[in-house]
């Protein structure tokens, strides 16, 4: 085993594609000798749950750890949530493997919660009994708004954006992102400050449920898909907990 993984969790409502500039960039560093972006069972689904989700991100776990000697976990948004979940099962012997779980942006469910009860709906999301969908026309304004319309990507990225999946919000969630096993696990939390989605009042209070000691606060001026819009600074900081 001589290799360091990353593991990149992307949000609801995407893809793998959230990550690929810092995929590449992560690739080009040549810290890691494989970053891992596994599509979460929700991503374009009406069929799964974020139990589905864990179940993705605990394969890659496993499959990461039987040939790495560490791995680095990320989770955007609500792929924070899903990430800290697949943690549960691992042993004690394999928590020690984890080097960092960066948690971008991220929307840190309480367990026995479900996203859908953790507040009410933003006015981004148009909400009926099976689904849940981004008001496409706020997405630039929200969602991708430093990004820029200069960005010769920014309407193919808006396009593939689905938030159909109601399984995700909708299942309370299955585990609590902290547990004893993890007592030693660092974290990172990076907030984004011109977030309209993950608003900072709500960033502020995530970070303020985690343990203190093991924690890290990195904030960084950008929007919710700060993955898209500052690839540099998120791959900075995926490279600097390996040191």
């Amino acid at each position: 085993m001589s290799e360091i993984t990353a593991i990149l969790v992307h949000g609801g409502g995407q893809g793998p594609w959230a990550y690929d500039r810092v995929k590449s960039k992560l690739e080009a560093r040549g810290t890691f000798g494989q970053v891992m972006v596994p599509k979460l069972a929700t991503s374009g689904s009406t069929k799964h749950t974020m139990s589905d989700d864990i179940a993705v991100v605990e394969q890659s776990l496993e499959a990461a750890l039987a040939t790495s000697y560490a791995v680095v976990l990320v989770g955007h948004s609500i792929g924070a949530t899903i990430a800290a979940a697949a943690l549960q099962k691992l042993l004690p012997e394999d928590i020690q493997k984890v080097k960092s779980l960066i948690m971008i942006a991220g929307v840190i469910i309480p367990p026995g919660m479900s996203v859908a009860e953790f507040g009410a709906p933003p006015p981004y999301l148009e909400v009926n009994e099976n689904t849940r969908n981004f008001k496409r026309e706020l997405l630039a304004t929200l969602m991708y708004n430093d990004m820029g319309k200069t960005d010769p990507e920014l309407e193919s990225y808006m396009a593939k954006n689905d938030f159909s999946s109601q399984g995700l919000y909708a299942e309370k969630c299955p585990w609590s992102p902290y547990n004893a096993e993890q007592a030693a696990l660092p974290l990172v939390y990076i907030m984004t400050a011109q977030d309209q989605v993950c608003a900072m009042p709500y960033q502020h209070m995530f970070v303020a449920g985690m343990p203190k000691e093991q924690t890290t606060v990195v904030e960084l001026d950008a929007g919710h898909m700060v993955t898209l819009t500052d690839p540099d600074r998120i791959t900075d900081e995926i490279v600097r907990v390996t040191k």
